[in-house]
C-alpha cells in the first residue's frame, strides 16, 4: 500500500510538471485547438487570425493565444467543444451562455 502511494505521487508530479509546460508552435506561438459546429469552421476560417482551421479533423478550429485574448470568450468556445463532442444527455447539462441582450431569435446581429 505505501508503495502505491509513492507510485501516485510520482505520477502526479509528473502530470503538474507538464501542465505548467507551455506548448509552443515552431514560430514560439502558443495555439489552443476546439471542436466546433460545421457552419463555425468555415466562419473561424474567414475570420483569419488569431483564429485558423487545424489541418486534422472536419471541424477543428484553433486559436493563437497572446496578450489580446480574450479569455471569456476562449472559456465558451472551449465550453461549446465539449458540447460537439459529448454526448447529448451530459451536453444537455452544461450550462452555457445566451446570446447578447438585444439578438434577434434568429441569432442574427442587428446592424
Amino acid at each position: 500500500m505505501h508503495r502505491t502511494r509513492r507510485l501516485d505521487r510520482r505520477r502526479l508530479a509528473g502530470t503538474a510538471r507538464h501542465r505548467r509546460t507551455p506548448v509552443r508552435g515552431e514560430d514560439g506561438k502558443v495555439r489552443v485547438t476546439f471542436r466546433a459546429e460545421p457552419g463555425e469552421v468555415e466562419a473561424f476560417a474567414h475570420l483569419g487570425g488569431p483564429y485558423f482551421k487545424a489541418d486534422w479533423g472536419t471541424d477543428v478550429v484553433g486559436l493563437v493565444l497572446d496578450e489580446h485574448t480574450d479569455w471569456d470568450e476562449l472559456a465558451e468556445l472551449l465550453t461549446d467543444s465539449y458540447c460537439v463532442q459529448a454526448p447529448r444527455g451530459l451536453a444537455a447539462q452544461v450550462d452555457r451562455p445566451g446570446p447578447p441582450p438585444g439578438t434577434p431569435p434568429d441569432g442574427s446581429l442587428a446592424s
